[in-house]
């Protein structure tokens, strides 16, 4: 699960080509549709159709807007991996990717590693489809030596 939150927090920090805008300092969170604890099926890569993204945090920042922070579920990985435990996403790229309200409210994953070094990394946001984000994810995986 380490490998997977530092080669997040990589591509996060290096773009690995997707669309990403860096995050500044946090306010307080935000009034948004997402809440902790919430549970929603996704537009799922054709490869993933178990796949589920629960939501870990939303907040907002001045420069980049509201960053709704995820785990996805449900996967299968590289290196017997089955849990994304923490992916930043812009609010838009979540509102484009989830389908359905699975559970309103839920359990909160432990995600405070992943997140604790995305913020002493001063990392980047997903711009992109939560789709796509696992995608950057797998390859990442696959490019890291054994």
């Amino acid at each position: 699960m380490k490998i997977v939150l530092i080669i997040l927090a990589v591509l996060v920090l290096a773009g690995v080509g997707v669309a990403c805008r860096k995050a500044q300092s946090s306010i307080p969170p935000v009034a948004s549709k997402y809440h902790p604890g919430q549970v929603w099926n996704f537009k799922t890569p054709r490869d993933q159709p178990d796949a589920k993204l629960t939501i870990l945090l939303v907040e907002s920042y001045p420069k980049i807007g509201t960053v709704v922070h995820v785990a996805v579920s449900g996967v299968h990985l590289p290196r017997d991996n089955t849990t994304v435990p923490h992916m930043p996403f812009a609010e838009s790229a979540i509102d484009q990717s989830v389908t359905a309200l699975v559970l309103e409210s839920g359990p909160v994953p432990d995600f405070h590693e992943g997140y604790a070094e995305w913020q002493r990394a001063k990392g980047g946001v997903f711009t992109i489809s939560v789709a796509d984000g696992l995608e950057a994810a797998r390859k990442g995986l696959e490019q890291r030596p054994k």
